[in-house]
């Protein structure tokens, strides 16, 4: 068994988990940075940790847990209810995130939807939902349909889109963001709010394994790791070049 079909395993046993618990019985707290937490976040991820570290030698990144087995070159990064917000309201758009990194790179992760019973799965090389392999669809930037955050809204962001000449958006919640485009249901997700590795290293090996660039707005490589990381274009090559363009055009707008 091969490390991507751990993670796949201990993705759809989370998921199973989450699908038993009610939002209405969630016992939803707060963490010190506002966000919510569910016993389903937190029964997730004693699942997922029980089966990595019991069957890889990997350390574990974990959004609930911290670090376990720290310094080493190859971990597991876990974010094991990303999109609380959309589980509480009873909707389907949330994902138990777990990605498998080498010196900050994603190389294979997997994404799993519990509420429609979905696996988005990735290599270096490839990337498939359940066993279909990806294809992106590239787009000219005015033709493009973007996918956006549902829970957070960013006023710049929708700035720099309208000037871009983009008025085809999508809010979709999660990692589903960056899965949808390596599906070639979307055409890419552009982001300018930091956020954590855990909410997207895995959906990074997904895009990366599809074809697809996701870098910062500076065209720099992304590296994961136990704490934030900047915004970022996720598309095809052709497309993330023009994203990168079209934003040095608007930032010299505003500077």
């Amino acid at each position: 068994m091969t490390n991507i079909d751990v993670a796949r395993r201990a993705a759809r046993e989370a998921g199973k988990r989450i699908r038993s618990i009610r939002p209405e019985d969630a016992e939803v707290t707060t963490k010190a940075d506002d966000s919510p937490v569910t016993k389903a976040d937190r029964e997730a991820s004693d699942i997922i940790h029980d089966i990595l570290l019991s069957e890889t030698p990997h350390g574990v990144i974990d959004e609930e847990r911290g670090v376990t087995r720290p310094d080493q070159e190859t971990v597991w990064i876990v974010d094991p209810l990303d999109g609380t917000k959309e589980f509480i309201r009873g909707t389907q758009e949330y994902t138990v995130n777990i990605a498998l990194v080498t010196n900050g790179s994603p190389v294979g992760g997997a994404v799993y939807v519990p509420a429609t019973d979905i696996m988005y799965h990735a290599n270096e090389d490839e990337a498939w939902c359940d066993d279909q392999r990806l294809a992106p669809s590239d787009a000219e930037l005015e033709d493009a349909t973007v996918a956006v955050s549902t829970s957070h809204p960013d006023e710049a962001l929708n700035d720099f889109l309208s000037h871009a000449g983009i008025g085809a958006l999508r809010g979709v919640g999660s990692s589903l963001k960056g899965c949808r485009v390596a599906a070639g249901e979307l055409n890419a997700y552009p982001r300018f709010q930091e956020l954590y590795s855990w909410d997207v290293a895995a959906m990074h090996a997904v895009l990366e394994g599809a074809g697809c660039r996701m870098t910062t707005w500076e065209d720099e490589r992304i590296l994961h790791g136990d704490g934030r990381i900047p915004g970022f274009i996720a598309a095809p090559p052709e497309l993330h070049q023009a994203f990168l363009d079209a934003r040095e055009a608007w930032a010299a707008k505003h500077s």
